[in-house]
This record gives C-alpha cells, structure tokens and sequence, in this order.
C-alpha cells in the first residue's frame, strides 16, 4: 500500500489531522494548507513490469536497485531500491557471518 488511509482521503479535515500528527516537527507547515492542495492533487498510477528470474549458470551476482526492480524511471525509485536491497543484503551478509557459500 503507498500510503495511509487517511492520505487518500478526500477529507481536507482527515488529512490534515494525519499530517499534523505524523509530520508534526518534520516540516514548518500551514497543515490547513497542505491538506487542501493534497486533496487537490490528481493521484497518477503506474503499471509495474514483472521479470522473470534472473539465473547465473556457475558464478554469483547480486543484483540490486534498477538492475534488479523494473520500475519506471520517472517515479525515482531506483536509488531508493538500491539502498533498501543494500542493507537487506548486508543483514543476510551478518547473518551467515559474510559466508558467501550459504
């Protein structure tokens, strides 16, 4: 799921109370503001390409961000699925104790 609930809302009021307690301290916000535009925006849904599995016949490979997530380019989520993958590979790297052959 993208987002919560309450920021899918129609409700400028819904909204804004889920802003104000979420975003509290993060940003120097007019909330009332922000809600209203929120709720303004036109929400834009993009297709998402499935790969099949990628194999590598007698060597090894860690595929990680765009290499390894077919998603649109526009979005910017390549540097983003690059740094998730990064650390669940170095917390699976911890787990076996940077034994390669696990």
């Amino acid at each position: 799921q993208p987002c919560a609930p309450e920021l899918r809302s129609t409700d400028v009021d819904v909204v804004r109370e889920y802003a104000k307690a979420h975003f509290q301290g993060r940003f120097a916000l007019d909330w009332q503001t922000f809600a209203e535009q929120w709720v303004a925006q036109e929400w834009s849904t993009l297709g998402q390409v499935k790969c099949s599995t990628y194999h590598l016949a007698g060597g090894r490979c860690v595929l990680l961000g765009d290499a390894a997530h077919a998603t649109c380019p526009a979005i910017g989520q390549g540097m983003n699925t690059a740094l998730d993958d990064a650390s669940k590979f170095n917390d699976l790297l911890d787990r076996f104790e940077d034994d390669l052959d696990r």
